[in-house]
C-alpha cells in the first residue's frame, strides 16, 4: 500500500507549511505577507531592484511579483523610480516606511529562523540544507523552467 504520510514529499511539504505559518503569524500584525517580506529584504538588503530579478531570485511568477508590488506601493512600502542603469525600466526602492518595517521585523525574522534551527543539533542544519540541495540538483529551479 502506498504510504502518503511516510513519503519524503509529504514530510517536506508539511515542514514547509509549518515553517511558513509560523512566519506568517509574525508578519500578519504588520500587514505583510511572506512575499511582501521577501520584496522588502531583496530591495533593502540585497539591492535587487528589478521585478524580473526578484521573481527569479525567489522562484515565483513575475505576475505575482507585479501584483504584490502594486499593493506595496499603495501601502507606501515601496516606490518605483526610473532606472538609473536603464532609462526605460523602473527600479523598486524602499520608502522610509518600508525601511522602517524591514528593520523592525528583522529581529523577529531571525528569531523565527533560530526557532527551527535550534530543533536540530550540531551540524544538522547544514546537513539538512545539503540534503535538500541534492534533491533539487539538476531540477528546474527558476519559475520560468517549471
Amino acid at each position: 500500500m502506498y504510504q502518503i504520510k511516510e513519503g519524503l514529499s509529504f514530510q517536506i511539504s508539511l515542514t514547509t507549511r509549518v515553517m511558513e505559518r509560523h512566519f506568517e503569524r509574525l508578519l500578519a500584525p504588520h500587514g505583510l505577507t511572506r512575499l511582501m517580506w521577501c520584496i522588502l529584504v531583496m530591495a533593502g538588503h540585497y539591492r535587487i531592484t528589478k521585478p524580473s530579478q526578484m521573481a527569479d531570485h525567489i522562484c515565483v511568477d513575475r505576475t505575482a511579483i507585479s501584483r504584490v508590488l502594486r499593493s506595496m506601493e499603495l501601502a507606501g512600502l515601496i516606490a518605483r523610480e526610473k532606472s538609473k542603469s536603464d532609462g526605460r525600466g523602473r527600479d523598486v526602492v524602499l520608502t522610509g516606511h518600508g525601511s522602517t518595517k524591514l528593520e523592525a521585523l528583522l529581529p523577529d525574522a531571525r528569531d523565527c529562523a533560530r526557532h527551527f534551527d535550534e530543533k536540530l543539533a550540531g551540524d544538522e542544519p547544514e546537513l539538512l540544507k545539503r540534503l535538500l540541495g541534492k534533491l533539487t540538483e539538476g531540477e528546474p529551479v527558476t519559475f520560468s523552467e517549471f
